[in-house]
């Protein structure tokens, strides 16, 4: 919406009121040339943009490689902090299959491998297959989970009070519902406020940018009547 509304005016709106501005000189109000000078500024970097934009998605629905490597850095970009939900849900996802693997009776070892096989954020992938050996020697899940530098700590505690009280898959599933549900507030949350930034952010800059035209307009007929 942002760009769509900045594009009309650059594209459309200002350049019909330039010729209204033609032979004013300083008489033009500075914010009506700043908003001028922004016009063909737009203009002038859109298509560039544009090409850039287009040469980016095509790039990266041709090269695999270049895809995955993209893909991983946001996604260890955006599992960054104590509460990422990206990582909670990567999480809550990966206890819930290993949950359902390990009540249907599947040794620890390859529910483990299993559960870990859809995780496809290569760095947390190839940090969970390093885990592989460590079951396969009856190293406990805690410790395993422990080793894991992304893993949450919430879910931690809970596989340790399962491991305690023999119900390991019964706290999977309540580690796996309490990283869910956090991983959803969380984004709700980050929405509630986004969502009203944005429109106002794109009211005011469209209201700022109409302002500053009809200051000009305004002048342009000040001079008229003199």
């Amino acid at each position: 919406m942002a760009f769509g509304s900045i594009a009309v005016y650059a594209y459309a709106v200002l350049p019909s009121l330039e010729p209204a501005f033609a032979g004013m000189g300083d008489d033009i109000p500075p914010q009506t040339r700043a908003v001028l000078t922004f016009g063909a500024v737009v203009r002038f970097l859109m298509p560039a943009l544009a090409v850039m934009a287009t040469g980016g998605a095509v790039a990266l629905m041709l090269l695999p490689r270049l895809r995955l490597v993209v893909r991983d850095g946001l996604a260890r970009l955006l599992m960054r902090g104590k509460r990422s939900p990206l990582r909670d849900f990567v999480f809550a996802n990966l206890a819930s299959r290993l949950a359902v693997m390990l009540q249907a009776g599947v040794p620890l070892a390859p529910a483990w491998r299993l559960a870990r096989e859809p995780v496809t954020i290569s760095s947390l992938s190839r940090t969970l297959a390093a885990q592989d050996e460590r079951l396969m020697e009856g190293v406990r899940l805690s410790e395993v989970l422990r080793r894991t530098p992304a893993c949450p700590p919430d879910l931690i505690h809970y596989v340790l009070m399962g491991e305690h009280s023999g119900q390991v898959a019964t706290a999977l599933n309540d580690g796996a519902a309490l990283l869910g549900a956090r991983a959803q507030e969380a984004i709700e949350r980050v929405l509630s406020v986004l969502t009203p930034l944005v429109i106002i952010v794109v009211g005011a800059m469209v209201g700022l940018i109409t302002m500053m035209v009809f200051q000009g307009l305004l002048a342009v007929g000040d001079a008229v009547a003199q």
